[in-house]
């Protein structure tokens, strides 16, 4: 064989153990953190569960939430928004607005834009009336309760 054949076979499988062994030689520090690799090696197995205990309720507990309003002396009434305002034969009977919110009573029943009764959608509520909505389009006035 000629010696330029064994050098091209020889060189090339020199060539690439020399390489293996400068790879295996060079220790490349890791780009994760001491708290990252850390994650990396969690096991759920290793966590330690407690019992559940009941929780005790004192009997003065009070309500997070403050219902008061300035003016309102901490008064809210009692009794349902229905009966606050009387009917006034079936129709609408209540309006309030507060804010983006409006709600009304019709038919004693408390509905928003939107709602639907008997039928009929509620399509806006104003100061004084409330548009409705079904085949033909009617304004519901307020009446006048003597």
């Amino acid at each position: 064989m000629d010696n330029k054949i064994k050098i091209s076979i020889v060189f090339p499988v020199i060539l690439i153990i020399i390489l293996i062994l400068i790879a295996n030689s060079i220790h490349f520090k890791g780009k994760f953190s001491e708290i990252e690799m850390q994650t990396l090696k969690f096991k759920p197995s290793g966590i330690m569960l407690k019992q559940r205990e009941s929780a005790q309720v004192s009997a003065d507990l009070k309500s997070p939430i403050d219902f008061t309003h300035v003016g309102s002396q901490g008064l809210f009434p009692t009794v349902a928004l229905d009966t606050l305002a009387p009917q006034a034969g079936g129709g609408l009977s209540l309006i309030v607005i507060s804010g983006k919110s409006r709600m009304a009573i019709i038919k004693g029943v408390v509905v928003k834009e939107g709602d639907s009764i008997d039928g009929v959608k509620i399509v806006r509520i104003e100061l004084d009336r409330v548009l409705l909505k079904d085949k033909t389009t009617q304004w519901l006035y307020m009446e006048k309760i003597k």
